[in-house]
């Protein structure tokens, strides 16, 4: 099971989506920044072999600025994502996330309509664009 702590900020895109712009004011130049983009990859568990492809689905992708940490417990170890949302995004099914990013570490995490949760790290460099879709992990 995994485990995260993330703590949800008000903002992000506005009605009907739009790209989650972090660390630039208006003036700023997007060369300053970098892209990551994709989309929410279906929960579709193990899969049957030769069945159809489930679309991508709808939810909200948030770009958590930091890098995974892990905190032991007692028997193990416990997954701690970063706690600051440096953007925020809402999607339909089928539509891809778009983050416009200052250089630095990330972990691109959504939660699926319906409740599952998928998260992929990423290392943003300015004026380039990054395609990462999130995995699925309901494997």
């Amino acid at each position: 099971m995994v485990a995260g702590a993330i703590t949800v900020l008000s903002g992000g895109a506005g009605p009907g989506g739009g790209a989650g712009v972090a660390g630039s004011s208006a003036g700023s130049s997007l060369a300053s920044t970098g892209t990551v983009t994709g989309y929410i990859e279906p929960c579709a568990g193990l899969g049957l072999p030769g069945a159809a492809k489930l679309p991508h689905p709808g939810g909200t992708v948030r770009a958590l600025a930091g890098r995974i940490s892990w905190r032991p417990i007692p028997g193990g170890s416990k997954l701690v994502l970063p706690a600051v949302a440096a953007a925020t995004e809402r999607i339909s099914a089928g539509q891809k996330y778009l983050f416009r990013l200052a250089p630095g570490h990330y972990v691109i995490a959504a939660h699926y309509d319906g409740g599952a949760f998928s998260f992929v790290s990423v290392s943003v460099r300015a004026g380039l664009t990054m395609n990462r879709n999130l995995p699925d992990l309901c494997k």
